[in-house]
């Protein structure tokens, strides 16, 4: 549902955001969302997304890597949002 809200349609890069959503088991966000402009409601919702993943993580005694993931450079390509890169994956936590 959060995904859904992401506008990734821009005039500038400066207004490019990586909204960070999920649970990763041992801490920090599973993914970034890219869009454009203002993040409010995209935010809540990805923040419910995250603590159901994070209940869920608990429940079930998800293990994972502990490498945290980076916010994504952005850059804009032919009038949208993107990630310049691959967030970086190597940062132990």
């Amino acid at each position: 549902e959060a995904r859904a809200l992401a506008k990734t349609k821009c005039a500038d890069v400066k207004q490019c955001k990586a909204v960070p959503m999920g649970a990763r088991p041992c801490g920090g966000p599973s993914e970034f969302v890219i869009t454009c402009g203002d993040t409010k409601v995209l935010e809540e919702k990805a923040k419910a997304a995250s603590a159901a993943e994070q209940k869920l993580n608990e429940k079930e005694g998800r293990m994972g890597t502990c490498i945290a993931l980076s916010p994504p450079t952005l850059k804009l390509e032919g009038g949208a949002c993107t990630a310049a890169a691959a967030p970086r994956t190597d940062v132990p936590m």
